[in-house]
């Protein structure tokens, strides 16, 4: 890991958060969009 570039690093984070959105089908038939990273899921709030 000490041999990888601070670039690398970045592009790695940015490529965590920068996931498409998924929609997910709700019982009513309306669309939820939902991160498409387990790290996006897990900072996005609560409604």
């Amino acid at each position: 890991m000490a041999s990888r570039s601070w670039r690398w690093l970045r592009v790695r984070i940015l490529g965590l958060l920068d996931a498409r959105l998924m929609y997910v089908a709700l019982a009513d038939g309306s669309l939820l969009p939902v991160p498409g990273s387990r790290l996006g899921r897990h900072f996005q709030q609560q409604t």
